[in-house]
């Protein structure tokens, strides 16, 4: 039987990546029956500065974008209260927020607050601190092509990344905002220098230490009828 336990214990890490690359034993793990489509660009590799420097660039775009800041408002769980009311979405554990930064957000921000500029210039602070910090690289999960089928199976390959990383200590964090947004977009498998269709983009490093899962997960029966 599959181990459970594993899926409980997944979670998104943003901070405390250590700088060494990925051995090559702990990438032939994470990528045993997906090799043709998951690719590691290390720190020191041209691309990992691109895609650092393009990310930044994505994010501002499209923190400026009013429809995606509203729908970033909607997923956001500012409160304690609305994160046992709808256990899903982002909480300020599962976004790397802690301490009095965390506080002060859970008891005195709402919705209204994300589409602030204030808000919306700290969101890119925190972005280009993160890919400005230590990591190992990216990962790139690429698709043959983009019809549904394949599409599903691709989001496979990143669920069967995600249980794996663990073991090795490693973390990793979407940032795909550069597929999301076009002007980014339109550059990015010419400048890779890959042909097929990229799907997800993962900045990835190891840890020193492992955090414990935080997110909240819903009831089964809460969205599955039998």
């Amino acid at each position: 039987p599959y181990d459970v336990q594993k899926i409980k214990n997944r979670r998104t890490v943003r901070s405390n990546y250590l700088n060494e690359n990925l051995k090559k034993e702990d990438l032939n793990y994470l990528n045993k029956e997906d090799s043709e489509s998951i690719l590691y660009f290390s720190n020191s590799s041209k691309e990992h500065k691109y895609l650092n420097e393009q990310t930044i660039e994505a994010n501002k775009i499209q923190s400026y974008r009013d429809d995606a800041q509203g729908e970033l408002a909607n997923w956001i769980r500012f409160s304690s209260k609305d994160v046992e009311k709808y256990r899903d979405g982002l909480t300020m554990a599962s976004m790397d927020i802690e301490g009095i930064s965390a506080w002060v957000l859970r008891n005195f921000y709402n919705k209204t607050n994300v589409i602030t500029k204030d808000f919306r210039e700290t969101a890119i602070n925190k972005i280009i601190k993160e890919v400005s910090d230590s990591s190992a690289g990216w990962l790139v999960i690429t698709s043959e092509n983009n019809s549904t089928n394949t599409l599903l199976e691709t989001g496979k390959i990143l669920q069967r990344l995600w249980l794996k990383v663990r073991d090795k200590s490693i973390a990793i964090h979407p940032i795909t905002q550069i597929i999301e947004e076009p002007e980014t977009n339109k550059n990015l498998n010419a400048s890779m220098g890959i042909i097929t269709p990229i799907q997800f983009l993962l900045r990835v490093g190891y840890l020193k230490n492992y955090p414990e899962p935080v997110s909240v997960r819903r009831a089964v029966d809460g969205f599955v009828r039998l």
